[in-house]
């Protein structure tokens, strides 16, 4: 197939590598032991990919994940491959799991975000706003049902950053993407609940990765305090038909709890350096106030 050079928005082996979520070796093996795709060539003899060839080779790896072989998709045309994928992803039920509501917040690489969010990869019923700057992520990260972070390095700093998101924001899933990183960043990232995927990750196992933290978000809300400060005070001074002090008991003890939690926020935001800490002791003392509720009502339905 002839093309012309000048052709506009062609793109060099690297950057379509990146596009496309394929290591350049694979894209040089396949474009010549299977020819599925023909570059052109600038005046100085450089190899340029056309949005199409990007587009090709996007379809042929989501089917490559789900099993089939290079060789079978090699001579197949671009509508021939989407008949193909589309009947493969209703087999397999790929996009059932996400809620129409589902919102994600997304940030860093942009080449890999557009090829990771971009079907046939990946088939979103929400919405994904990705954002300028980890700060603007950080800001926003109240309304997102799910944080996704793409970058090519993960440095210590960053990876704190992430960790202290995640300590400011317990419960809230957060996935990395990264290509390159050092032991001790891993290691800071490990002490948050943070999920690390490495790059280059396949279509299947980004999907399947988004789909179980979506599924996380939509079907565990966050747990909340049943009693407020303000009812256990009321508790406290109220009279009680069951013969022991335990309602007073339990309810001074939530209290102490509940100003314990807020002591405990207040740490992480005045000694960033330990916020992911004393996010965790936070955590655990806010399951404490829902396991010492239960017995709160145990005590008070025996009256």
């Amino acid at each position: 197939m002839s093309r012309n050079a000048d052709t506009p928005n062609l793109l060099s082996i690297g950057k379509l590598s990146q596009e496309a979520g394929i290591h350049a070796s694979t894209l040089r093996v396949w474009e010549a032991r299977y020819q599925m795709i023909t570059p052109v060539r600038t005046e100085g003899g450089a190899r340029r990919y056309t949005q199409q060839d990007c587009l090709r080779l996007k379809w042929i790896k989501a089917l490559v994940e789900l099993g089939y072989k290079p060789r079978e998709l090699a001579a197949l045309t671009l509508e021939e491959l989407k008949v193909e994928l589309d009947s493969a992803s209703g087999a397999s039920d790929r996009g059932s799991a996400f809620s129409k509501n589902l919102v994600i917040g997304a940030f860093g690489a942009t080449a890999w975000a557009k090829s990771l969010f971009s079907p046939p990869t990946f088939d979103l019923g929400g919405e994904v706003r990705h954002v300028e700057g980890l700060t603007d992520l950080e800001q926003y990260a109240a309304g997102l049902d799910v944080i996704i972070i793409v970058t090519h390095g993960l440095q210590v700093s960053l990876a704190r950053r992430i960790a202290e998101l995640s300590s400011a924001h317990p419960g809230k899933p957060i996935m990395v993407v990264y290509e390159f990183s050092s032991a001790m960043a891993l290691g800071e990232l490990q002490r948050s609940a943070a999920l690390s995927l490495r790059y280059p990750v396949s279509p299947a196992e980004f999907s399947a990765k988004l789909r179980s933290l979506a599924q996380q978000q939509n079907h565990a809300g966050p747990q909340q305090a049943t009693y407020s400060p303000e009812s256990l005070q009321a508790i406290l001074t109220a009279e009680h038909k069951i013969l022991c002090e335990c309602p007073k008991h339990l309810a001074q003890l939530l209290l102490s709890l509940h100003g314990f939690v807020e002591y405990s926020g207040s740490c992480a935001n005045d000694s960033p350096a330990e916020a992911i800490i004393h996010g965790k002791i936070k955590g655990i003392a806010m399951e404490s106030i829902l396991m010492l509720e239960s017995g709160l009502k145990l005590a008070l339905g025996s009256e």
